[in-house]
């Protein structure tokens, strides 16, 4: 006796590809939603209300991320070592900068401000006169007194006329005076103990100084002497 065959098993109905459209409204496919699932979602209406719009603005534009060129600086300039003026005659160094020099040409050559001194004092010239012996600046008083031109009388440098006695004193014209009466004595004078006076005084002198001077035949009486008008060179 032979044995009954198992039934085959069911296979399940074969589905239809989405390309393959259903044939019938009908169609098993359609009732079971099988192909409304596997189509493509409906995008929706533009008539569909929409919520309130947002306004866009457009966009500035954006600054550039390249940095700005930077300005060429200016060519440098190399500092121009100035110029030496020459030597001062003072310290005998290079003058770099502001000089003394004598503008009428009496003195040569170029001095540091600090080192236009008088030759023999050393001292600084209050103003801008100054005096020149054998091309060298000197102050006033070291100027008359190397130049043998004080007056005898007020010890001041004379400049322009002044009187000379018989022993080669100088006197200015204004300073030579009697030593008792102060008379400005302009050409003859007496001298009385290496004194000068006018005559009336000087006899007056002599009968106080005993043997203060001896006239012509030794006789004591005053000796009358005359001046020279010059003019210092």
């Amino acid at each position: 006796m032979s044995r009954p065959t198992a039934p085959e098993p069911l296979l399940p109905p074969r589905r239809r590809s989405i390309t393959e459209g259903p044939e019938s409204p009908m169609d098993p496919a359609i009732q079971r939603g099988l192909f409304a699932q596997q189509r493509l979602p409906i995008p929706k209406s533009s008539s569909t209300p929409r919520g309130p719009s947002i306004p866009t603005t457009t966009p500035s534009e954006e600054p550039s991320t390249t940095p700005p060129t930077a300005l060429e600086p200016p060519l440098a300039r190399h500092p121009t070592t100035p110029r030496s003026k020459g030597t001062c005659r003072g310290c005998t160094q290079p003058i770099i900068g502001k000089s003394v020099k004598a503008a009428d040409g009496r003195l040569t050559g170029r001095y540091h401000r600090q080192c236009f001194v008088c030759k023999t004092c050393r001292a600084p010239f209050a103003t801008a006169d100054f005096y020149v012996i054998s091309n060298e600046p000197y102050c006033e008083r070291h100027y008359h007194i190397l130049n043998k031109s004080l007056c005898q009388c007020c010890d001041k440098g004379i400049e322009g006329q002044y009187l000379e006695t018989e022993q080669r004193q100088k006197f200015h014209p204004a300073c030579f005076k009697c030593q008792q009466c102060r008379v400005v004595l302009k050409e003859d004078y007496f001298e009385v103990g290496a004194k000068v006076y006018c005559e009336r005084h000087a006899w007056e002198a002599g009968r106080q100084n005993t043997g203060a001077f001896l006239g012509p035949g030794g006789r004591k009486n005053p000796a009358r002497r005359t001046t020279r008008l010059m003019m210092m060179g």
